[in-house]
Order: structure tokens, then sequence, then C-alpha cells
């Protein structure tokens, strides 16, 4: 898409120009021949951007292009290029130092990069304008920084370098694909009915749009989804907004930015994919439907049309021919179609019935007394119709002066176009007339004039909403809040601050979204929530009075671990002495084995206590070997409560450690390997148990299928045989620390009828899982679990995921997977996968996918 010579003699040697030259003093990247870079955006790890020292990559969803490269010892970035600016993009954060700008050699600014808080595609340094010609510009490391930093890092996000802004073109409608807009990226053209000019252009990578233009407004139309990402909107060299182009239903020919008034003369709007998302899309791209470039400037009387006189500013009615434009009652801002009873006419009108159309409708006429009238109380207006191939001349009039002539002709028709737009009026009451004026463009086979709707648009924020109520649970904190007072709110925005720290945007919610439950927060800590309010014409209001709360302490972890184990009142060292003391042990009995080989196959059903709890203790040269993996287990705790197993190895058996029907069971510190099928199973109701610390490998020898690491609960199609036929409500165990490698089959699987359950902190490889029958290493179908801070690599398809079985109803719901670090999963796959949006999981944006895979999840995600 985009102008065509232009784009691709200026984009095409974007990486093209570099060449690698290893030094004795490090890895130097040094440009090579050729002409410098032209216009366009160069990420870091472009080869137009050559770098010396030890720059290192970090990836990030949060910077331009995915990524940002960090700097904290001597070195530079340098580009050279030909154009008439350039930027220097970056973060900025706590830890970050002062660098030194260069421009053709000479030290033009020490740039300080750090800030409180972390910022994101943040313009360190502009030139301004600079010479025609090739420039180059060097960013340095200092090692210097501010007294409040803690580091002396610097940061590259991206350059972008732009040029003169020729060929600049007048007001008119500039469709996807036009010649005037320089694009730059993978952009694609989608065809539709339902857009401006039958297309829309999607970009789903690193890229922009620009145009360049004369006149007193630009509009953006644009497509909107629920998989689009996030753009950034500049003017003239400088960001001025942020539009998320998310939308739950598909929208076309939508008002994504509209300039309002802007000094007469040449602007550039460039339009910018940032790689972002609404925490709802399962997508990234951005669209552009057209650019629509207005004057506001008088237009002189068409030369076919008879000259008419301006009424006075403070005329209430026009007459035109011999009929006034009716009264019509004041309305705010929104939209209103041409079905609308706001809306005053005068001369015949003919209705026409269009789904193409705003409202489903739009009205046209050809008599001469022909006019639409709308009293209105806002600050900006927009006329949205049809333009077409015999359409005439309208004539625009706001508060009785004419303020511009507008041509309806275009060669092919045009649906639901912005023709006309005006902004920055005063607050108050005002009146917008529309004319036919007989006159028409020589192309033009007519003079009609047609209207699909009049659109009041207002720069008067909302009320601030009342304060959000807040509960805490052991997932985080619930939030929700009233019904803002305002008739007009289109969505809400929720802030948060951690201690008395600054405050960040959380999520944006739909006016029928007031409640959410924030996860992922740090234990017994205190946060502030504050809300906004954003009406139809994208006023957000103040925010509200804050509310505060604690967040609950962190869940009580068994202390049951190998190195605390008490002093022997047993102490074992033969198979026959340690299967005495299983049946002799009593609250407070600690059973201590020496080293040695055990066989397998043990019992223990016994009960301790909370204050007297039952160990088992071993060193890993204390060896459980069932010497057959087709048959028996290690060790089966039944019927029990407060038991320790800790330290020893257990190894070659069809089961490792059965936990059965008990309580406060804790397994911690073994090596279980070289098992049959499933290393560590607690089922049959066992509850409130941990299992931690312990290394796990070689699971499924004897049936692949069954070679989970740990398994939580049963599957519902042993319900008959475990637990009365009922669901086996293994509730409240906690997964934790543990490290699992080659398994055949889920490294942790939590089965239909748990709940309440916490996997955090293991640490998984999943090389040898078998795909034909288990695709994750973690597999969660229970419900209300908590999965956190794990870490895996190698997943035959995705890392963590979240089902929702079909067998039994109402089990694998209200799941929350936060933090969790996923590393070369398969490459259409993710790193949390929810199988079902109705779920109610919810998945943080601190997940983080890197090696192979799509994204880090398939649904919007939480910050």
């Amino acid at each position: 898409m985009g102008r065509v010579v232009r784009a691709v003699s200026r984009l095409k040697t974007l990486g093209a120009n570099a060449v690698v030259t290893a030094l004795a003093s490090g890895l130097l990247l040094v440009p090579g021949p050729g002409a410098a870079s032209p216009a366009g955006t160069y990420e870091n790890g472009s080869p137009a951007v050559s770098t010396s020292g030890s720059w290192s990559t970090v990836h990030s969803g949060y910077d331009s292009g995915g990524s940002y490269i960090r700097l904290d010892s001597a070195g530079a970035a340098e580009i050279t290029f030909t154009g008439s600016s350039v930027k220097w993009v970056s973060r900025t954060n706590n830890y970050a130092g002062i660098a030194d700008v260069y421009l053709d050699g000479t030290k033009v600014q020490s740039v300080d990069l750090y800030s409180a808080a972390t910022a994101y595609r943040t313009v360190a340094f502009d030139s301004g304008s600079l010479p025609d010609g090739q420039h180059t510009l060097r960013i340095a490391h200092t090692g210097q920084k501010n007294s409040a930093s803690t580091g002396s890092n610097i940061f590259l996000d991206s350059v972008i370098v732009e040029d003169d802004p020729t060929d600049a073109v007048g007001p008119g409608t500039y469709e996807n694909g036009a010649a005037a807009i320089v694009s730059s990226g993978p952009w694609s053209t989608v065809t539709s009915g339902q857009d401006s000019g039958g297309s829309a252009g999607r970009l789903d990578s690193v890229g922009a749009a620009t145009l360049t233009f004369t006149g007193t407004g630009v509009t953006w139309l644009t497509r909107m989804n629920d998989y689009a990402g996030i753009a950034e909107v500049f003017l003239d060299g400088a960001r001025v907004k942020t539009v998320d182009l998310y939308s739950e239903a598909p929208k076309h020919r939508t008002v994504a930015f509209d300039s309002g008034a802007l000094a007469a003369g040449t602007h550039t709007l460039r339009i910018e994919r940032t790689g972002l998302k609404g925490t709802q899309s399962t997508g990234k791209n951005i669209f552009l439907d057209a650019i629509v470039v207005e004057d506001a400037t008088p237009a002189e009387a068409p030369v076919d049309a008879p000259a008419e006189s301006v009424a006075p500013a403070d005329t209430a009615a026009r007459t035109l021919g011999t009929s006034a434009v009716t009264t019509t009652a004041v309305t705010t801002a929104g939209t209103q179609d041409s079905t609308s009873g706001a809306l005053g006419w005068t001369g015949k009108w003919t209705q026409h019935t269009s789904s193409r159309d705003m409202g489903g409708s739009y009205r046209v006429s050809g008599d001469a007394s022909a006019a639409v009238r709308l009293s209105f109380t806002g600050t900006g207006v927009k006329y949205v119709t049809r333009t077409d191939h015999y359409s005439g001349i309208a004539r625009v009039l706001i508060d009785g002066r004419h303020v511009r002539d507008v041509d309806l002709y275009t060669a092919t028709r045009k649906d639901q176009q912005t023709v006309f737009s005006a902004s920055g009026l005063s607050a108050g009451t005002h009146t917008m007339v529309i004319e036919r004026t007989g006159a028409k463009n020589p192309s033009s086979t007519g003079r009609d004039i047609s209207l699909d709707a009049l659109v009041v648009t207002d720069s008067t924020p909302p009320p601030a909403p009342a304060a959000p109520s807040i509960s805490a649970n052991r997932k985080g904190l619930a939030l929700s809040w009233a019904t803002s007072t305002a008739h007009d709110v289109k969505s809400y925005k929720l802030y948060r601050a951690l201690g008395s720290g600054s405050y960040s945007l959380v999520q944006a919610f739909t006016p029928s979204q007031r409640s959410i439950l924030d996860v992922g927060l740090n234990a017994n800590a205190s946060y502030s929530y504050r809300l906004t309010a954003i009406d139809s014409s994208g006023n957000e209001s103040a925010r509200s009075a804050p509310a505060t709360a604690k967040t609950v302490p962190a869940p009580t972890v068994s202390t049951g671990r190998y190195a605390k184990c008490p002093a022997a009142t047993m102490s074992v060292s033969t198979r026959s002495q340690l299967a005495t003391a299983l049946t002799k042990a009593a609250p407070g009995s600690v059973i201590k084995l020496a080293a040695g080989n055990y066989g397998g196959g043990f019992n223990i059903a016994k009960r301790g206590t909370k204050e007297k709890p039952i160990w088992i203790c071993g060193p890993r040269t204390a060896v459980l070997d069932g010497g057959n993996v087709h048959a028996g287990h290690g060790v089966q705790i039944t019927n029990s409560s407060h038991v320790v197993l800790t330290g020893m190895t257990i190894k070659n058996s069809k089961k490792g450690v059965m936990v059965v029907n008990s309580t406060a069971i804790t397994v911690s510190d073994l090596s279980v390997t070289s098992i049959g099928e499933e290393a560590i199973h607690l089922r049959t109701h066992t509850t409130d148990s941990f299992v931690m610390g312990n290394v796990i490998s070689r699971t499924g020898l004897r049936i692949a299928q069954y070679g989970e690491g740990v398994y939580i609960g049963s599957d519902p199609s042993n319900w008959c045989n475990f637990s009365g036929c009922q669901p086996d409500r293994s509730n409240r165990n906690s997964v934790l620390y543990n490290t699992i490698s080659k398994t055949t089959a889920e490294a942790i699987e939590a089965k239909p009828g748990s709940q309440g359950g916490l996997i955090k902190g293991n640490t998984v490889e999943g090389s040898l899982i078998n795909s034909s029958f288990s695709t994750s290493w973690i597999s969660v179908s229970g419900n209300d679990y908590i999965v956190e801070r794990n870490t895996g690599v190698n997943s035959p398809r995705d890392g963590i995921k979240s089902v929702k079985v079909t067998t039994v109803a109402g089990w694998g719901v209200n799941n929350v997977f936060v933090g969790n670090s996923a590393t070369s999963v398969r490459a259409d796959s993710y790193g949390v996968r929810i199988t079902s949006k109705y779920t109610n999981a919810l998945v943080g944006c601190d997940n983080t996918l890197s090696g192979s895979g799509m994204a880090p999840t398939n649904q919007g995600c939480q910050k």
C-alpha cells in the first residue's frame, strides 16, 4: 500500500547497508558501502544501526518492534542517514543513565534517561530541522547518571529518520493505497464493500503510514475489531494520541482520530503501529481505511451557482426558497442519523434504506430549497454522507455563517464519508445548516445533496465517577463501581498505584463492564485505585477519589523440608526396620533412614497432628528402588494426616508416591525417577497438601500416556473407582518449586473435581512430552487455581493450558495465570492457552514467551 515509487525508493535499503566487522575489541557493526539510510523507522537490531560495546536485546511488547537494546558499559550506537530530521526513541526508567548525542561528529546534547516510573517509546532526542544531505547520529554511553538513578544503562528502541514534507496534497479523501500516502512495513490490502473505497489496509508488523497535506484539519478512518491493536498518531512530528482499535464487534469507516482545527498550512500525519494491544484483543493489527483532509477556509461560490447572501450570526432560522427550516430541539453529543427527530428538514427529501449507511438509511434531495438543520450543545460537529457521481455541492453554515462549500462528487460511490467537520467551537448551543446550492462539480451528472448523519462532539469531560469498592481474596483484589451519572459514557478506565507510588492504567472497560478481579499483585501490600469515565467524544473525566485496600498475606507454606527434619525417634537402615517403623508411627514420630537400598512398596496409614506431625526423612542416598516399572509403588500414604515424606530417592516402580484420601501431607525434596507411570499423585479427596522442592524425571516408562510428573485429582472416568462416582475433591493442594523433566505426559496436571490449588515456581523441561495425548507442560481443568511464576522450555504445543472439559459440566473455570515464562513452544502455539472464552480465566500481561511460538497468550491479558 502507499506511494509505490517514493515508498520503495525510501525503504528498500532498510537493513541492507551494514556489514559486520569483528574487531579485536569486540563486535562492531560498521555501515557498508552504498547510500545512507533513507527516511523510515529503524528498529534496534537493524543493520542500518551500527553498534559498539556489549549491547543486549530485551524483548517486550511495550517497545516499538517488540524489543529494545541496553548498554551498561562503554559503547555507542550510530546511524548514517539522508533526511531532514532524526529522532531517537528510547525507554526511560529508574536505573537509566546519561547518554551523549552527536550529530555529524559534534556533541549536541547530553540526555538523562532517568525517570521514576518506566516510560516506553519516548523521544529522547529530536534533531529538529536539518540541512539537506547526509548526516550521522551517534548515541554514546557516558557512565554518568542522575543522582536519583540506581544505574547508568542507556537504551535504544528505534531511530526515526524523516524527510522534508514535500509533495503536500490538498483537501480530499485519500484511500488506503493512494499514491499520496507513504507507507513502511508489510501493509496488506483487505477488500470489502463495507470500507471506504472498497478496501482497508492492514499492518501486522512494524511500520507506519504518513500523509503530508495542506489543510486545516485531518481525519483518520479505520476498521475496529476484536483482533486490532494500538496505534500512535503523530502530527508534525509530535505524538498527539494513542488509539486503541479494539472493538468487540467489527466496525467500519470509524473515525479513529480527528485533528480538530489546525493552522492553515502544511502538516504531516503519521500513523504508527505500536505492537501493543488492549487486554481483550487477540491481536495487534492496525488498519487504515482512508485519510480525509479538510480545509475550513471559506470557499468562493461556484461559478455555475448563484451567490447567496450570508445570514447574520444571530439569525435563529434561515429562509430558503419558499420554506423555512423547521425549528428543532437542542441535542447533545452523539450521532443523529437521517431518521433522528433532532433534525429539521425543509424542501422535499427522499428516505432510502441501506445497511451501508449509519442507522441503516440516508436521505437525498434535488429540491431547490432543500436544507437540513441541527441545533446542538457541543464543541464540534461532523457531516457524514454518501458521495457519488451524480451528487452536487452542499453549503455548510454554522451559527448562520457560511464556513464551507462541500463537493459531494466522487467517480464511484462511497458510503459514510465525513465530508466536513468542525471542532474547537465555544461551549454552548450552536446551529448547523446544510443547504443545496444547485451547483456541481463539472464531472458530476447531477446536483442532489444527501445526508447520512450529523455527529456532535464535545470537549467537556463527564464528571468524575464515584470511587470503586474493593474486597480482597486469595487471588487478588475484587473491584466494582457504580454507573456514571453522565448520559453518554462510552467507557471507563481504571488506574492502580502500589503504596504511595504513581498510578498506571490497568484496563479500559465498556459501560456494561463494571467490575474486575485484579490479579498478580504483591501479597500483604496496599494498593490504591482511581476510576475515570470517557464520553462519546473521547473526553476523559477527572479521576475518582482513591479507594485503597490491602491484599491478603501470602499463603502459609509447609515447613516440612528435609533440612528441617527433627532428631530421630526411630532410626532405620533395613527394609524390615522401615516397614515396622511405619506401622508404629504416631504423632511426633521422626523416622530417619540411613543410606542404603530399601526396595519399594511401602505403605503408611497414620495420623499426626499439626503440632506433632509424623516425619519420614532420608538423604538422597536412601533409595526406595522397586526394581520394576511395571508394578507397585514407592510409597503410598492412605487415610493419613500431617505426614512429611522428604529427602530420599524413589525409583523403578509403576507409581512413585501415591497420596490417597489424606490431608495436610507434605512430599518434599525427593528425587523421583525412572517411574512406569506418574511420579507423584494426590487423589481421592486429598486436601491441603504440599508437593514441593522435588526433582522429578523419566516418567511414563510403562505407559507414556500416564507419565505425569505431578497429578492432582482423578480423571472423571475414574470417579466411580476412586471417589464414589462423585467429583474427586482433592482441593487446596500446592505444587511448589519442583524441577520436572523428561516426562512423557504433562509435568503438572490438575484434573476436574479439584479446586483452589496453587501451582507456583516450578521449572519444567518438556522435550519428551508425547504430543499424541499431551500438549502442554501444565494443564489445569480444575477450578479456582492460581498458576504463577512457573518456567518452562520445549513444549510439543502450548506451555500452559486451561481446559474447560466437555465430559463433565462446570470444570476448568475461574483460573488465574500470572508471571509465567515460556520458551520454545510450537510455532503456532502460545505460552498460555485458554481453550474456551467461557472459562472466566484471567491471564496477566506479565506472562512471557521467548523463542518459537505465536504469543504469550491467545486471549486478552490483564496488566
